[in-house]
């Protein structure tokens, strides 16, 4: 649920973003590329999961770091970053596999966490309580690269458990002007570097698969 009345900025999108968002929504791509793009984390929690201590730094996180907040649309017909308030009340789903054996209680594991995501208009974070019998209760938490990388993850994860436990929470968050500023308005020095290597990706792309 987001806050009524909050106010809803509108961003372009990075070279990254762009690239991915028609890579993912061409029709002529058949093989479903969403799962290889998600970026996923499970940690074993014992003895089990606090849901609203969970949910409360769950919340903390949206609100300190818009790219959370990303929903991608298509407006005239340009891609954009839609940056939506924090919601009041994010979802941590739950899914039961009941009493499972170790292999099948991985395999569950991975496809939970390598399930693709939707990338049109569609909330690109999601954070997921497994349970199965006697077992230690297991968070899946998922983030589409579209709006994270990997040192993104990284301070993510920190700052999640930083508020789990009340240690204070220091350094920049993972913002999507951050990212429009070092990628699209870089240094000079930088700027040639970036823009060869963006030329030389779309130089050449492969045929579409399917």
């Amino acid at each position: 649920m987001e806050r009524r009345g909050a106010q809803v900025k509108l961003a372009p999108v990075t070279k990254w973003q762009s690239n991915l968002l028609h890579l993912l929504t061409d029709p002529e791509c058949q093989d479903d590329m969403r799962a290889k793009w998600v970026l996923p984390f499970a940690f074993s929690i014992y003895p089990k999961i606090d849901l609203r201590r969970f949910k409360r730094a769950y919340k903390r996180l949206f609100q300190r770091h818009d790219t959370l907040c990303i929903r991608f649309q298509v407006l005239d017909g340009v891609w954009r970053a839609v940056i939506g308030p924090p919601p009041d009340d994010p979802e941590i789903r739950i899914i039961d596999l009941g009493a499972v054996d170790d292999e099948t209680f991985d395999r569950h594991i991975r496809k939970i966490a390598n399930a693709p995501m939707p990338v049109v208009d569609a909330q690109m974070t999601e954070m997921i309580v497994v349970r199965a019998g006697k077992r230690n209760e297991t968070l899946v938490v998922r983030v589409h690269h579209a709006i994270a990388d990997g040192h993104g993850m990284v301070v993510l994860i920190e700052d999640f458990i930083k508020s789990l436990v009340g240690v204070p929470v220091f350094g920049d968050a993972v913002s999507h002007q951050d990212y429009l500023d070092r990628f699209e308005n870089p240094p000079r020095h930088k700027a040639e570097h970036i823009e060869s290597f963006w030329t030389a990706l779309h130089e050449e792309l492969p045929t579409a698969p399917r």
